[in-house]
């Protein structure tokens, strides 16, 4: 038995985590691939334009709620929480409802915007999904705040089994896309009114007589910025499917989504970025900058030890994994596909974590701002070029260039160097490491196609062998990351 997992602490808080977020992205694979499968390339389109709309303006409308709420919440006494936080929800609440007003009201032109008829309906169910979002994901931050993050991750388990059986419903019987989104209106306010139930009875109700909006200067000094920069991280984000939206059809559209859409390779180290989020918090704010340096540097270590694993087990295997994924129509977005997979092994050091617990809200934002930018220009550029996998080009080379500035300011806020947080001959010899025994198994499948006639059967034979493989050989290091992180509650 793992040493780590017998006291309580944030590794072994995480375990939980990880088990039902295995689960729970293993049920939206599935749902993924029912939804590619039985949904013609055309409703996909749409049913991605959807999703892009609702994210796009729910970081938008979030305006920076989501830091504001970890920030007050973990740096006010006690009856200050309860202002700043009625205040806070109720704020979200009210713009949130004046925006679906807006996009009812908009829908026949935003309709056209995006040359289908089919949006206007649609958009009538899915306008309250930006603001239900937001307040999900803002009790998300208080839940884990006040120690019941296994209340989210049970929450979540069973939000995916809804949700599985919705779509499997939806497939078989309705053929209506506009039914998920009337079902999912549905599960996600019930959502809402379990987190407000639960956190009054641990802590206290948000209500009217509590909200105080001459807060709101002071919340929206702090938190203005975080939405510049949540929002424009957002559309950079979703920017090169407008590119794509804007250039080609839907169809091309439905294609590119799926091809780019992000994997959870990230199931590990963001079950621990969770629980970290109220520690590193409090350690910047009470400028304990050692152990908080200690505790990212750790953070790292053990997010590109499991990211990067999974990363190149797909990255080998990328047409087999696209045709279980997806199915063997959206194939042609391979080349997309394994671009993205280079964006994923970013993903876990693209963190504002440390900037934001800092208060330097207008330095992300700045830099967001300045990515945005640079994001259109190449985007639109490297389309004329390269054509369709232009914009996905575009999202890897800015991706990688704010990493690395977010991860240096990140070592100035902490008193600490750029190179202090990497190992690099160990980063050296992992990137050897996987890249041999991907080349071993790549052999090997080779030589199972004489053997066995079913895709499936051997990739399901090659990555198991190449995960355990590569997770023996690294194993040790792992769980001396997690010891480390364990400390720390």
């Amino acid at each position: 038995m793992i040493d780590f997992l017998k006291n309580k602490g944030v590794a072994s808080d995480s375990i939980l985590l990880i088990f039902v977020k295995a689960v729970t992205i293993l049920i939206s694979l599935v749902v993924t691939r029912l939804l590619s499968t039985y949904l013609s390339l055309e409703e996909y389109g749409t049913y991605s334009q959807i999703l892009l709309i609702s994210s796009t303006i729910s970081s938008i409308i979030l305006l920076g709620m989501t830091d504001a709420t970890n920030y007050f919440y973990n740096s006010s006494n006690d009856e200050k929480k309860i202002k700043y936080i009625s205040t806070i929800f109720i704020t979200q609440v009210i713009i949130g409802l004046m925006t679906s007003v807006f996009l009812i009201f908009f829908s026949d032109l935003i309709s056209i915007a995006f040359d289908n008829a089919k949006l206007r309906n649609i958009l009538i169910v899915a306008s309250v999904f930006p603001v239900l979002n937001n307040l999900i994901a803002m009790f998300q931050i208080l839940f884990v705040s006040i120690g019941e993050s296994k209340k989210i991750a049970l929450r979540n388990l069973i939000v995916s089994f809804i949700k599985l059986g919705i779509i499997i419903l939806t497939c078989k019987f309705f053929k209506n896309i506009i039914y998920i989104f009337i079902v999912q209106l549905i599960t996600d306010f019930l959502q809402v009114l379990y987190f407000y139930f639960v956190f009054k009875t641990k802590k206290f109700a948000f209500s009217l007589k509590n909200v105080d909006f001459r807060l709101l200067k002071e919340v929206f000094k702090f938190s203005i910025p975080m939405m510049v920069f949540v929002a424009a991280s957002s559309l950079s984000r979703d920017l090169d499917k407008y590119i794509i939206n804007f250039y080609t059809d839907t169809e091309t559209l439905a294609i590119y989504t799926n091809a780019s859409k992000i994997l959870p390779f990230n199931i590990v180290f963001s079950s621990f970025l969770t629980l970290l989020i109220p520690i590193i918090t409090r350690f910047v704010n009470n400028f304990d900058f050692k152990k908080c340096s200690y505790i990212y540097k750790q953070y790292i270590r053990i997010g590109y030890l499991t990211t990067w694993l999974l990363v190149f087990c797909v990255l080998f295997n990328s047409k087999e994994f696209m045709v279980l994924l997806y199915g063997e129509k959206y194939l042609v977005g391979n080349d997309i596909f394994i671009i993205y997979l280079l964006v994923d092994a970013l993903s876990f050091l693209n963190s504002s974590l440390i900037l934001s617990a800092s208060g330097k809200t207008k330095t992300l934002m700045i830099i967001s701002i300045f990515s945005l930018i640079m994001n259109l220009f190449f985007n639109i550029l490297f389309y004329k070029i390269f054509g369709v996998i232009g914009p996905a080009i575009a999202t890897l080379v800015i991706t990688f260039i704010s990493t690395i500035v977010i991860t240096i300011l990140n070592s100035k806020i902490l008193k600490t160097t750029f190179f202090h947080f990497f190992d690099f001959k160990e980063i050296l010899i992992f990137i050897l490491q996987l890249i041999i025994t991907g080349f071993l198994c790549v052999m090997m499948k080779k030589i199972l196609y004489h053997f066995i006639v079913h895709e499936i059967i051997i990739l399901i034979i090659i990555s198991i062998l190449y995960i355990l493989s590569n997770f023996i050989l690294i194993k040790n290091k792992c769980f001396n990351a997690l010891r480390e992180i364990n400390k720390y509650k």
